[in-house]
């Protein structure tokens, strides 16, 4: 019984803790720079196809790229015919493509990480297409059916924007957010926090997605969801996710070599220690999205000839680039 209250009474101040936090924000002049780029008066480009966004309110770190797979994934067993755009982050192109089949080392430098996940991971027909600018990736490729005269209005087709809840040129039919909820206590906005902008913002959202669900104590997810819906619409949709996490088993001898350019890497670090315990003899943390360097190369070399029986441990998102110098 006693548990029972100090759990509610705890619960409770963890609660009154995330509106003091969201309530400081107002404080920040980055709020109110987010809240004016957001709601300040522009024109929308809008596509002929419906426009599903995927994003979140913090830097990085809450899965939408594993999400927006999902989501592509059971779209298309519902019959679907999809198209993925994504901002090229750390490429260097400065104009839209349709990804084909295949990608090559050219497609990773110019195009980024992301877009050939998404093209690697998605079946062929599923056309990727990446670009500087989200708004404009959207009217290249509505530009080239109208050319061809496709007559995709007949294949149900949908649009999934990744990281596009802080793009605001662009009209959305259906706007989700991901919130990690092992970063719930990183929400205030930067400087002080991991924050895009306020947690207000969700007001826009049509469903809010508590990701990594599964981490966090029944009671403590509770009450971050009752914070949550204070910010949400009436008929906004809050659900729970989990990811499946595919470890390869190795024996006790292996020695391992993280790498890794997570937006958070010493989570990932961490939960690799946790599954083979005292293995690690290495870690190399790459920026987000960035494209390693021929030192950074011969560094990694340098680390697999010192050890033996040692091998490389990384995600397949940061495999995308390092399948060009490494084979399995």
């Amino acid at each position: 019984m006693r548990y029972a209250r100090f759990s509610r009474f705890s619960n409770l101040l963890t609660f009154v803790f995330y509106l003091i936090r969201s309530l400081l924000d107002l404080l920040n002049p980055i709020t109110y720079f987010a809240f004016f780029y957001r709601y300040c008066p522009r024109k929308l480009y809008r596509s002929v196809y419906p426009v599903v966004s995927v994003g979140n309110l913090v830097m990085g770190g809450s899965g939408k790229t594993p999400f927006v797979i999902w989501l592509a994934k059971a779209l298309l067993d519902q019959g679907f015919k999809l198209a993925v755009f994504n901002r090229n982050y750390g490429g260097k192109a400065w104009f839209p493509k349709k990804f084909s089949d295949y990608y090559g080392f050219e497609d990773l430098k110019c195009f980024g990480d992301e877009a050939c996940l998404y093209r690697s991971l998605l079946p062929s027909f599923v056309d990727v297409v990446s670009g500087p600018v989200k708004w404009r990736n959207v009217k290249f490729y509505d530009g080239l059916f109208s050319s061809m005269g496709s007559p995709m209005s007949s294949l149900r087709p949908i649009f999934l924007l990744d990281d596009g809840f802080q793009h605001h040129n662009l009209k959305k039919d259906f706007e989700i957010v991901l919130v990690n909820v092992e970063r719930r206590f990183h929400l205030s906005v930067i400087p002080f926090g991991e924050g895009r902008e306020h947690v207000s913002a969700l007001r826009q959202a049509d469903a809010v997605i508590l990701t990594r669900a599964n981490k966090l104590d029944a009671n403590k997810l509770q009450s971050f969801q009752k914070f949550i819906q204070l910010f949400t619409k009436p008929n906004s949709l809050i659900l729970h996710a989990d990811f499946q996490e595919n470890w390869p088993k190795l024996e006790s001898f292996i020695k391992i070599i993280v790498i890794t350019s997570f937006a958070h890497p010493q989570s990932f670090i961490k939960e690799v220690d946790n599954r083979y315990p005292g293995q690690i003899v290495a870690t190399m943390m790459l920026r987000d999205h960035q494209v390693p360097s021929p030192r950074t190369i011969k560094k990694i070399h340098r680390l697999l000839d010192q050890e033996q029986n040692s091998i490389l441990l990384c995600t397949y998102k940061d495999w995308v680039k390092l399948q060009f110098f490494f084979s399995c």
